[in-house]
């Protein structure tokens, strides 16, 4: 035992901040439904059904970008500086093309979400809701890429940093919009996904710094 405690060390220095952004991007898209709640259930309804439609796309995204991560690191290890820059590069166009396709296809799906035979009330107040997060699809797709970037080069902790960020910005404008404080109106849950949005775009911002610090992928 005594002698796989450095990997054991090392695997956790890996790891723990890999869990605390996993976490914290759930809290992201939680921390809305926990502050509708208090609203009524037809809110809280419609809420989980955005969630719903929306982890479905999140799922996907996820999938779409975990191969990044062991491409990277077979390159880094290889001391291929060069190889790293071009998956970066090819990543974010092809995730980018992709998050554009997934937005489309979430806002074509809202024209059938009648169908899903949800009470009325409850499809009305998600719609609005579904629209704005599905917005934040794109900044989200980006940073999962950057993130898988990130895992491949054996540096987990900007994430980390970053979605605490994420999770931060978006309590503070739920908090305001929904309930309307520090004199904004108080806006429901129409306004809710807001901070989802403006979560994932500060997270994908604050990336840059970390990202020309890396060889070869400033000079892009």
């Amino acid at each position: 035992m005594q002698t796989y405690r450095p990997d054991f060390r090392q695997n956790w220095h890996l790891a723990y901040p890999v869990i605390s952004s996993e976490v914290g991007g759930i809290m992201v898209s939680q921390v809305a439904s926990i502050m509708i709640g208090h609203l009524g259930p037809e809110n809280l309804a419609a809420i989980s059904l955005g969630a719903a439609v929306f982890m479905l796309a999140t799922v996907f995204g996820f999938g779409l970008t975990s191969g990044i991560s062991p491409l990277v690191a077979q390159a880094s290890g290889e001391g291929n500086t060069r190889a790293v820059a071009t998956l970066f590069k090819h990543s974010l166009v092809l995730t980018a093309l992709l998050s554009v396709l997934m937005t489309l296809s979430l806002f074509l799906f809202l024209t059938f979400i009648g169908d899903l035979n949800q009470p009325e009330v409850v499809v009305a107040l998600a719609v609005p809701y579904i629209r704005i997060i599905g917005l934040s699809l794109f900044p989200m797709m980006l940073f999962f890429a950057l993130c898988q970037l990130g895992h491949g080069l054996h540096d987990t902790k900007p994430f980390m940093y970053a979605t605490l960020l994420g999770n931060h910005v978006n309590i503070c404008l739920d908090y305001t919009l929904i309930f309307g404080k520090w004199g904004s109106p108080k806006l429901g849950i129409a306004w809710a996904g807001i901070g989802t949005l403006a979560a994932q775009i500060c997270m994908l911002r604050s990336m840059p710094a970390y990202l020309t610090g890396l060889p070869d992928i400033a000079n892009i």
